[in-house]
């Protein structure tokens, strides 16, 4: 049995949310609350950095949920059994985007987080991070948080975890 060691996990959040503001759309969906965020320029990672947080959405300290979209990155638990020495488990990491009604439509008949979620699976999906071998998206289930904050969670598993029976 291997030491329990949640120093990986914790480096995990950094490296999505890293991999997720490389994409220059997602960062203008999460920037530009218009209807034409996707044909506008792309801001700076710095730029967007605040609008993705490490944290649950009612811990994520947003004040203002009227504007922009924002994603959270969450860990809803983690197996302490490591019972395999040869690689650490990853959990299954939780990346829920969330938006106002307002913000939903985008132009050319496009969804504002149907789009955003489509170039999140893109930068993590089948991508090997350093603490486990490669991610996979499984499921995006939809979040209603009020009457005016919709979103949808992607929960990202590594293949040490995925089986046949989860396709």
């Amino acid at each position: 049995m291997t030491d329990k060691n949640l120093e990986n996990v914790g480096k995990m959040f950094f490296e999505l949310k890293t991999a997720i503001l490389n994409n220059e759309d997602v960062r203008k969906l999460l920037y530009y609350d218009s209807s034409d965020a996707l044909s506008r320029t792309a801001p700076s990672i710095d730029d967007v950095s605040g609008y993705v947080f490490n944290a649950p959405i009612m811990e994520s300290g947003i004040e203002d949920f009227n504007r922009n979209t924002y994603i959270m990155i969450d860990l809803p638990s983690v197996d302490m059994d490591f019972e395999d020495g040869n690689h650490t488990l990853l959990p299954p990491f939780m990346v829920t985007a969330i938006t106002n009604y307002a913000h939903w439509e985008l132009d050319n008949n496009k969804l504002r987080l149907i789009e955003l979620c489509d170039r999140i699976i893109k930068q993590v999906d089948n991508i090997k991070f350093s603490m486990s071998a490669k991610s996979y998206v499984l499921t995006m289930e939809r979040v209603i948080i009020s009457k005016q904050l919709y979103g949808y969670t992607l929960k990202i598993w590594n293949e040490d975890n995925v089986t046949k029976e989860d396709f």
